[in-house]
């Protein structure tokens, strides 16, 4: 992957074994990779500058970097809000699912609109903004991504793609915000309200951000978090990680969204 310069590297986060995740900067511009196969420079007005990738990168996955992860991250340097999370619309409120890589945000999703009749705003980045009075989620995806066990259970097939495959599935482009929800794995199924300070963690921890640097850019977004743990609740849904125990989780979740309508 040919480079012409050499940025100087922020931050580095290991996403899952093996797939690896850099933030930094060449001059005034940002530099974001991905596992050393995908690097993109981002002006310090948002626009994409210059992108580099490896000989043979899937086109599904760099499509989905420029049309999601890349956008996401452009408007942090514009005030924006965004979170590593999916989002499931139930009766025209939004329900954003966040938690670390392999915790099944995209198979409950999945879940949620083949069997509970939700319909998908975001997959894997959901924008957040707070408009005339109301925090407003958008996504800009149509498709889950799935490994194969999530896909054949929850499509009742087995073979196909060893890889992860993109499911088509019902959507809404925004809705109304009405409940922020983390995912952990647990022995069993419960449901409780998370506040204060570990709230907080929560939301900063999956917040998409591209400057790192700038301590006015850190108040900035500690002031927008405030702002949505003041309206909108936040919740921990522990869970076990089988397909076996999903329909317990949907009627979990179901119900948690019928009571913030």
């Amino acid at each position: 992957m040919a480079a012409n310069l050499e940025p100087r590297w922020v931050s580095s986060l290991e996403v899952r074994p093996g797939v690896h995740f850099r933030v930094g900067r060449i001059d005034s511009d940002y530099v974001v990779e991905w596992s050393e196969s995908v690097r993109v420079r981002i002006s310090a007005t948002g626009d994409v500058v210059e992108v580099n990738t490896v000989d043979g990168v899937d086109a599904r996955l760099l499509g989905k970097i420029l049309d999601c992860s890349i956008p996401a991250m452009a408007s942090h340097l514009s005030g924006g809000l965004a979170f590593h999370a999916s989002a499931v619309v139930f009766a025209a409120r939004a329900f954003v699912f966040l938690g670390a890589s392999g915790q099944g945000k995209s198979t409950l999703a999945s879940a949620l609109c083949l069997r509970s009749g939700g319909k998908l705003l975001a997959d894997d980045i959901t924008h957040c903004a707070f408009e005339s009075g109301t925090w407003i989620a958008r996504g800009r995806e149509g498709q889950t991504w799935l490994m194969p066990p999530s896909r054949n259970a929850l499509l009742g097939k087995d073979g196909g793609a060893a890889g992860k495959e993109p499911l088509s599935l019902a959507q809404e482009s925004e809705a109304p915000l009405a409940a922020l929800v983390l995912l952990e794995e647990a022995p069993e199924t419960s449901l409780s309200r998370l506040t204060g300070l570990r709230a907080a963690e929560v939301l900063l921890t999956q917040l998409i951000r591209l400057d790192l640097e700038d301590p006015a850019v850190h108040l900035r977004d500690l002031k927008h978090i405030e702002s949505l743990l003041r309206a909108i609740p936040i919740f921990v849904l522990r869970r076990p990680l089988r397909f076996d125990a999903l329909s317990d989780v949907l009627a979990v979740v179901f119900e948690m969204a019928m009571r913030q309508q």
